[in-house]
């Protein structure tokens, strides 16, 4: 039990580090935008779940990031405030992150979505990029980005991220090499 709770809180503090834009990378400190909510309420309450998938994203490119759509095929947004159509909204600005929860919402379910996202560069017809993620109750978690443009931009995801049952995955969003 104790050693569970460490996990807990050393999981808490590391990632909200990244949330609160700590996050060093190339010399460019990237900030957590201002928003309505606390910069962790959507770790925290998607931690309160069985099952849980916490998206935090991060704009490395020069432009901004807009929400498109979404499709939730299992849970529900941990709150309003943790639904990618309220926190990236009007848009994600350069150099900073955002964060979006999704959680189990039945007996014996996980978690499955998927969150398109649309890239403001002004191409016709608009980079878009998705990120999915299916944590189901019984199995191993999944997980996927697909970017429409691949000769402009790329994506890093950190090593271990995405695992266990209230699982945190960050996807940085960048300009390809």
């Amino acid at each position: 039990m104790k050693l569970s709770i460490f996990a807990f809180l050393f999981h808490a503090i590391f990632f909200s580090s990244y949330a609160y834009g700590l996050y060093l990378r190339d010399a460019t400190i990237l900030y957590r935008r201002d928003t309505t909510i606390d910069p962790n309420q959507c770790t925290v309450t998607a931690a309160e779940s069985h099952r849980s998938v916490t998206v935090i994203l991060i704009n490395e490119i020069d432009y901004n990031i807009t929400y498109a759509n979404h499709i939730l095929n299992w849970g529900a947004w941990a709150s309003n405030a943790c639904d990618p159509s309220q926190s990236i909204y009007p848009s994600l600005p350069i150099n900073q992150s955002e964060t979006f929860s999704a959680v189990s919402d039945g007996f014996l379910t996980g978690t499955e979505g998927k969150v398109t996202f649309s890239i403001d560069d002004k191409n016709t017809p608009p980079s878009t990029f998705s990120i999915y993620w299916d944590n189901p109750f019984s199995g191993s978690n999944e997980y996927s980005v697909e970017i429409s443009n691949t000769n402009l931009y790329d994506y890093q995801i950190p090593p271990g991220a995405g695992v266990g049952d209230n699982a945190v995955y960050q996807v940085t969003i960048s300009k390809s090499t």
